[in-house]
């Protein structure tokens, strides 16, 4: 059972993580945060929700740094890496998917070698996966995880895996009252703009979250994908 410093700490990794994601956004001025604070209430999650959620992400971002970058990774770094689809869906409604990505990691621990300490962030994301009758301790239990390995997961628990987390939910926040992005021609007006500057921050944390394609992206945003291209070189 989680305790009342569990839900703190949950709620602090949450709350960084907003902060983090919305950090190039305060220009905007009364775009710097509202919309990303519709995309996080859409799911309607709470603070463990939240935190096991983001925290996943984080240990998802750290397996596809590994796979970059490492000669020899891990095996449940592949598994892990993949699994962002799983992470993302519904324990209530998809559970299959979960159980079957959880196994999967689980497997590939398992041809490694025996209690090996490395493979912790694999263990701990499978046991959140797994279908579980007390999926609030897991999402702790996966929460002080990261927090206790902040050095470890500094690159990816906050702003990359905020947007893993919420970044698609933004850009349909963002794109509800949005013109088309590819006008035939002439300036947009002020409020556009920012909206539009708006949007492309939002791309770019999306893209960085390694959570859909290029394609996907462009889709949700109602951008062509030369425009995705051009602002992401930005």
């Amino acid at each position: 059972m989680p305790t009342s410093l569990d839900l703190d700490k949950a709620q602090a990794l949450v709350v960084a993580a907003f902060i983090d994601a919305t950090r190039d956004t305060h220009h905007l001025g009364e775009l710097a945060e509202q919309p990303w604070r519709d995309a996080y209430r859409r799911r309607q999650l709470g603070w463990l929700d939240a935190a096991g959620l983001i925290a996943a992400h984080a240990i998802r971002l750290h397996a596809v740094d590994l796979v970059d970058r490492d000669d020899s990774p891990p095996l449940w770094a592949f598994e892990v890496a993949e699994a962002g689809n799983a992470i993302g869906s519904d324990p209530t409604h998809d559970p299959d998917r979960r159980a079957v990505t959880a196994m999967a990691i689980r497997r590939a621990i398992s041809r490694g070698p025996a209690g090996d300490p490395d493979a912790e962030p694999g263990r701990t994301l499978a046991g959140w996966l797994f279908p579980n009758a007390d999926a609030d301790a897991a999402a702790a239990h996966l929460a002080a995880h990261v927090l206790a390995h902040a050095l470890r997961y500094r690159k990816w628990w906050g702003r990359p895996a905020w947007y893993a987390a919420f970044g698609l939910d933004l850009l349909d926040v963002l794109t509800e009252d949005l013109p088309a992005v590819d006008p035939a021609g002439g300036r947009p007006r002020r409020e556009e703009a920012r909206q539009r500057e708006a949007l492309r921050v939002a791309v770019a944390g999306v893209h960085a979250a390694r959570i859909a394609t290029k394609a996907r992206i462009a889709e949700a945003a109602g951008i062509s994908r030369p425009t995705l291209d051009s602002w992401l070189a930005r």
